[in-house]
């Protein structure tokens, strides 16, 4: 995998793997600006199951307490559609026997 990199006007920002990483996966971000470096160690997170439980929650949840919410609540829900269309368009492919 490839590093992904945002460039802003005083400092980039870099994540060793920004998409489909394993659910054990800690990713790794270096935040450089002008000469300084951090790096910072996220917790594993399962991108998958924190979608489907984010997609839940919206489900179950009665009206939306403010706009923040309802935006929460159509991503959630977009993000499901996604993941269902990319299931339906995904094609195996076996790599070496």
């Amino acid at each position: 995998m490839r590093p992904h990199t945002l460039w802003g006007d005083r400092a980039r920002v870099t994540v060793d793997r920004a998409f489909t990483p394993p659910p054990t996966h800690e990713p790794v971000v270096l935040l450089e600006e002008q000469g300084h470096q951090e790096r910072f160690t996220l917790p594993a997170a399962g991108q998958l199951g924190t979608c489907l439980t984010s997609f839940a929650a919206a489900v179950r949840a009665e009206g939306a307490a403010s706009a923040r919410e309802a935006d929460h609540r159509h991503d959630a829900v977009a993000a499901m559609e996604l993941a269902d269309e990319i299931r339906r368009k995904a094609v195996r492919v076996t790599v070496g026997q």
